[in-house]
């Protein structure tokens, strides 16, 4: 019998985790020809016209070996669930576990795929792996989004029981929208190595993956290994031709025990060989940027959590160099789980700027922003960043409605006002609900007197409302909280001006534009002053105020006609001939040549 060698190129694909072990039906449970033997009796049995005939012919196609012919009549003759049933029936579960899928169990590889629908693969991976390597997923063709390459994953390529395709129809039909699939197999296939167990060439699951799946890709840049026993020089040639396939060509003939045999020594010479090379799944620390595998470490705890951290900051910061912002995401997210509310909403701010600056996802990134809103409702940061990502997606409602959440759930005054604050003004500006402002708004002033960005949005909305008097009522509640002068003398002016122009109030729209003044220079009040002094006639308080324009006048010769109106003004309405003297003199100071004050 030949001697076959274990190639070193294999092992070293296997330790990197670039090879997949690709399973078949021929893993102790009937063979395809016995199972279409079986489809065959049952249409044989059915009775109808042509029966009998087509009957005959898949015996036929059967014995030549060409099941994917008879499959695919059997399909249409019989129905897709009535084969569906029969499958299951012959291809359940054994009561023990066969010896080829155990020993399959403890082959170190990350990736196994297999075309059989049932769950003895399952079930020996759960059973007979190693105590050390980690639990394997189990996924299908349809469940391959969020994979990680990392982890042991055994891959239903074509689904389980209930969801199976083999027919070309049914293949067709499945796998035209399995992009994941596609993406995946197309890695491995293309740049990794397969090694084909339990298949026999010509079975239809096979005749799927060489034609269906991988005759859409790239020929291969390494080489893949299939276990066959017997097989012809042409069968041996087109897959190497066609798929860089190497045939192990085994002892024994198609399925017999001697073949089997064959099939398990080779497999068990390949799981000595990775021990030799201390081929493991057996981890006690993830790589350096196996980002899931920190994860899990940091959501474990203890003192590796530390270690975990760190490590997760350096892929941090080499994914954000590289710019590979999928990466960061993933980081992120798995960040959050672990982190108390600040921290945590902290987090999610950071996920929300990547998904708006670096992935252009702003929804997700509202998303993640809103979340850490009701994480931690004192993050003002998250508040401005969801009111900006909120005016980007015109996601307005759902803001609404999430900050009307949290103000009702608030239970810290100041933090409560906040949000009723900027619920009011949202409603406002952003929705035209003045009427349900209101409300919000007086409640953020009744929590917290000191919220001025409530005053601000309660004037506004006044304003919008032209109610003049509450306008009016709402700005002298403001000042008398605002401890910045500016600003305060602002509002003030903004009081007198109501007073004056739209209440009727001139007295105490003076007693405003004063007070404002005393705050800070106003020139807006100065002028506001100037013409109602000089409408009621009192001099004096009108000499008070042309002083203070002349002196904060910056144009010279605006100053001299202020400080002459100001002498003129002295001289005939309140006789004092010395202080319009000075005045005149202060005008001649400034321009000698100034023939009205010489």
């Amino acid at each position: 019998m030949q001697e076959h060698t274990i190639p070193e190129s294999l092992i070293e694909q296997i330790r990197t985790g670039r090879a997949a072990l690709v399973v078949g039906a021929g893993i102790g449970v009937p063979s395809w020809k016995q199972l279409l033997e079986r489809m065959t009796k049952a249409l044989e049995t059915r009775g109808r016209e042509g029966d009998e005939t087509a009957t005959k012919d898949l015996e036929k196609l059967l014995n030549k070996g060409s099941l994917v012919r008879a499959i695919g009549f059997l399909a249409r003759a019989l129905g897709e669930d009535q084969c569906d049933r029969i499958v299951q029936e012959m291809w359940s579960a054994p009561a023990e576990t066969p010896v080829l899928p155990a020993l399959l169990a403890q082959l170190p590889f990350r990736h196994v795929w297999t075309t059989f629908p049932g769950d003895i693969l399952e079930h020996a991976f759960e059973t007979r792996s190693p105590e050390a390597w980690p639990a394997s997923r189990v996924v299908s063709y349809q469940e391959l989004g969020e994979l990680s390459k990392r982890r042991r994953t055994l891959v239903k390529l074509l689904g389980n029981f209930d969801s199976y395709v083999v027919t070309p129809r049914s293949v067709r039909r499945a796998l035209s929208h399995a992009v994941d699939l596609k993406d995946y197999a197309r890695e491995l296939y293309v740049e990794g190595s397969l090694v084909f167990v339990g298949f026999r060439y010509g079975d239809p699951d096979l005749s799927v993956l060489l034609d269906r799946v991988f005759g859409m890709f790239e020929p291969p840049r390494s080489t893949h290994y299939f276990l066959g026993a017997g097989m012809g020089p042409v069968s041996v040639d087109e897959l190497m031709a066609d798929h860089h396939i190497e045939v192990v060509n085994l002892a024994g003939r198609g399925a017999d025990e001697v073949a089997e045999r064959s099939v398990i020594e080779w497999l068990e010479k390949l799981a000595s060989a990775c021990t030799a090379a201390n081929v493991s799944l057996a981890q006690t620390r993830p790589d350096a940027d196996d980002v899931e595998g920190w994860i899990e470490l940091l959501a474990a705890g203890g003192d590796e959590a530390a270690e975990a951290r760190d490590a997760m900051e350096l892929i941090e910061r080499k994914a954000r160099d590289a710019k590979q912002w999928e990466t960061v995401v993933e980081v992120l997210l798995g960040r959050i789980e672990t982190q108390e509310a600040a921290e945590r909403a902290q987090t999610l701010v950071q996920l929300a700027l990547v998904y708006e600056e670096h992935v252009g996802d702003l929804k997700r990134a509202f998303e993640a922003v809103t979340t850490a809103c009701q994480v931690a409702p004192d993050n003002d940061v998250a508040a401005a960043l969801a009111e900006k990502l909120a005016g980007a997606t015109g996601s307005w409602s759902e803001l609404v409605a999430e900050a009307s959440e949290i103000a009702t759930a608030a239970t810290e005054p100041h933090v409560a006002s906040q949000w009723w604050g900027r619920l009011g003004g949202w409603y406002a500006s952003k929705l035209d609900r003045v009427d349900y402002a209101l409300p919000s708004l007086r409640r953020a002033i009744e929590l917290d007197a000191t919220n001025r960005d409530a005053h601000a949005a309660l004037a506004d909305a006044y304003r919008k409302q032209q109610k003049w008097a509450d306008l009016a009522e709402a700005l002298a509640a403001h000042a008398a909280i605002e401890d910045d002068a500016g600003a305060k003398r602002d509002l003030l002016v903004e009081i007198g001006q109501l007073d004056e122009t739209q209440l009727a109030a001139p007295a105490k729209a003076i007693e405003a534009y004063e007070a404002a003044i005393e705050l800070a220079p106003s020139e807006v009040a100065f002028a506001a002053l100037e013409r109602l002094y000089r409408r009621d006639e009192r001099w004096a308080d009108l000499a008070k105020v042309l002083d203070h324009r002349a002196d904060l006048a910056t144009d010279p010769a605006q100053a001299t006609a202020i400080r002459r109106e100001l002498a003129t003004l002295r001289a005939e309405k309140l006789g004092d001939l010395e202080g319009a003297i000075a005045r005149y003199e202060a005008a001649v100071a400034e321009n000698s040549s100034d023939a009205s004050a010489l």
